[in-house]
């Protein structure tokens, strides 16, 4: 019970943001894929808070960045998990962050968040890899279920390349004669 009631008040707190994130974590089911990070890059404090409540109210575990060039800093080829990321900010937008990102082989499914957005940003930001282009002020079941359905694909794509790996390593054990 006591649990519920802190989600409930987060939920409280959140709602009063431009953010307009609703008591729906109150219900949320904890899910099978907290090991994984939830990274959100938004230059907005304001969002970048109350995405990270809802977030982190829901079992999930979040690392915030106001600035692109910052989640450069700290992301390497092996992390783990999704991105939020918001699309107009001052010096990288999120499309150049995400085309930046594919450059460095960082393949971390991308939920774009936008006040700003357009059809063609959406649509070029789909065609680049993003898992859904979702508006502010975003809701926050929604955005729950956006961001679970980004982890079960990396959590697919991991698995895949492990198992490429893997046929590779034995592909290599094979004598010429095997081959």
């Amino acid at each position: 019970a006591g649990r519920n009631e802190r989600r409930t008040a987060l939920a409280g707190t959140v709602r009063k943001t431009r953010c307009h994130i609703s008591p729906y974590i109150a219900m949320c089911p904890m899910n099978d894929f907290q090991q994984y990070k939830v990274f959100v890059v938004d230059d907005d404090a304001a969002v970048r808070d109350a995405v990270s409540m809802l977030l982190g109210a829901a079992g999930y575990k979040v690392v915030a960045f106001a600035e692109p060039e910052a989640f450069l800093a700290a992301c390497a080829a092996d992390c783990d998990g999704c991105l939020i990321l918001d699309v107009s900010m001052p010096r990288m937008d999120g499309p150049t962050l995400q085309q930046e990102l594919l450059k460095r082989s960082i393949r971390l499914p991308i939920i774009f968040l936008s006040g700003h957005g357009t059809i063609q940003t959406s649509v070029r930001a789909i065609k680049a890899g993003a898992v859904d282009f979702l508006t502010k002020p975003v809701d926050g079941a929604k955005l729950l279920t956006c961001v679970q359905d980004a982890l079960q694909a990396w959590q697919q794509f991991k698995k895949r390349s492990g198992e490429t790996a893997q046929t590779a390593q034995r592909l290599s054990n094979l004598t010429d004669r095997e081959r």
